[in-house]
């Protein structure tokens, strides 16, 4: 099915680690994708609930193990379909990506 491929492609994305998935954060608010591409900082890193762009692969996060992509703490593995849905009008309505920066 095309969720399935989307699937497959969000967590090949996430194994190049050149992207953060659009999440629920601790707060409950939806935060949208980013691509991990400024210089150094090219894995997505942090906690299912908080996330940010780091240097080293190591500490990059297996975005595949978080649920919190429909509703906060609820779900499973990959995104569901509106949660995708709701990253592809957020992704059209963003002209310019804010991207999350930390240092180890």
């Amino acid at each position: 099915s095309q969720l399935t491929m989307n699937c497959l492609k969000l967590q090949t994305d996430s194994i190049s680690g050149n992207r953060c998935w659009g999440y629920y954060d601790v707060m409950g608010q939806w935060d949208p994708p980013f691509n991990c591409n400024a210089g150094i900082y090219l894995f997505c890193c942090g906690s299912c609930f908080y996330r940010f762009c780091c240097q080293f692969r190591v500490h990059s996060l297996d975005q595949t193990s978080c649920s919190n992509y429909d509703t906060p703490g609820r779900g499973a593995g990959c995104p569901s379909a509106h949660a995708a849905a709701k990253t592809n009008d957020l992704e059209t309505q963003v002209s310019s990506a804010t991207i999350k920066l930390h240092h180890f």
